[in-house]
């Protein structure tokens, strides 16, 4: 996560709205061109590249100031276009900024050396951990085909627990993760793996129907169906994994929805749900109410629900709160954590997801 220089400014007075005050040196913006704030409050044009509009203040600064709620705001900064974004001076994109205001104002001081030219490219961060198996090309029936990549601990034999992840190229890799970034899985089971805890994660990649497929409708039910009933039987069997060994499914966003609706459709296989920011209520949709309108059932293995408070974790957050509120109702087995400044983003996800895949391990119960 990146951090520009911010301090936080005591309340200026009853009648003055929250506010964040921006000073940006940025010596390499062309001449005629303006230096915009592109950031996730609404008043700042909810990320349009040409949001907040900063004014040149000579010897290569640009100033403003923008209206903001209290709380932690993500932000960029562009010449007005996304082609044209604020790079490292490698020419990497820059991670989003952070500022917390809090007690009136806040304000963000920042250089900037360089500006993309065209679409910025993502810095590859950390490295492939351990041995993957590439399974090939997998397709649940009448949905669009998807590579399944399984992270393999270092002795099968011993393998005491498998984990089922959606986004699969987001998970291990970060030359295949859509921003550079991976979730670390790998690093983190490793770790396990060398105290003696071997964990099986087959990574289920997306395709373009993701929100369709990560859904509650019927190609969602037919992407759990698949994995249910024939992908994770061939995994098992692949690997010699027995019946005993308890399977966790997990996911963040659509994700995090679609984990839900494969333990609550097919607890015959699934032990437990990891839900990290679910998108479980946006637009005009809530899961929550529909499945209190069709009821929830009992005896569920250990569901793991949480989110952040930065960006669009904090829109999620109504409808994660209506989940956990539909869970404690039906007095199900689960938890609701919160991350303060936790992002909807890959590393923030793995980072969590030790504790997660413990908390369900020690609330597991026998769903089967």
């Amino acid at each position: 996560m990146r951090r520009a220089c911010v301090w936080a400014l005591l309340a200026l007075g009853c009648s003055a709205p929250p506010a964040v005050e921006f000073a940006v040196f940025a010596p390499t913006v062309p001449a005629g061109s303006t230096v915009h704030v592109a950031g996730s409050p609404a008043a700042w044009g909810g990320w349009q590249p040409d949001g907040v509009a900063l004014k040149a203040d000579g010897d290569g600064w640009f100033r403003g100031s923008a209206p903001a709620p209290e709380g932690t705001h993500e932000f960029k900064f562009t010449l007005g276009t996304w082609e044209r974004e604020a790079v490292k001076p490698n020419g990497f994109k820059r991670d989003n900024s952070l500022v917390t205001v809090v007690g009136g104002a806040a304000v963000v001081q920042d250089t900037v050396w360089a500006w993309s030219d065209g679409a910025a490219p993502n810095e590859v961060k950390g490295q492939l951990t351990g041995r993957t198996d590439t399974l090939g090309l997998w397709a649940p029936q009448g949905l669009l085909e998807r590579l399944v990549v399984c992270w393999v601990p270092p002795d099968t034999a011993r393998i005491s627990e498998v984990l089922v992840m959606h986004d699969g190229r987001n998970l291990f890799d970060p030359v295949s993760a859509n921003f550079g970034v991976d979730w670390g899985v790998d690093d983190t089971l490793m770790v396990w793996a060398e105290r003696g805890e071997h964990v099986l994660v087959v990574g289920v990649d997306c395709t373009e129907e993701r929100s369709t497929d990560y859904g509650v409708g019927p190609e969602g039910l037919r992407y759990v169906g698949g994995l249910a009933e024939e992908l994770v039987p061939r995994v098992l069997a692949r690997y010699g994994v027995g019946a005993e060994v308890p399977v966790t499914v997990a996911g963040a966003s659509m994700g995090g929805l679609i984990s839900a609706v494969a333990i609550r459709e097919h607890p015959e296989v699934f032990d437990g749900a990891i839900c990290m920011s679910g998108a479980f209520a946006y637009r005009d949709f809530s899961a929550p109410d529909v499945w209190r309108a069709s009821g929830w059932p009992k005896g569920l293995g250990p569901i793991w629900l949480d989110n952040g408070t930065v960006g669009l974790e904090a829109q999620l957050e109504p409808g994660i709160e209506a989940m956990a509120e539909l869970l404690a109702e039906q007095e199900a087995n689960h938890t609701f954590q919160q991350h303060l400044e936790g992002r909807h983003f890959e590393a923030d996800w793995g980072e969590r997801l030790g504790a997660a895949l413990r908390w369900i391990q020690q609330h597991r119960t026998d769903a089967h």
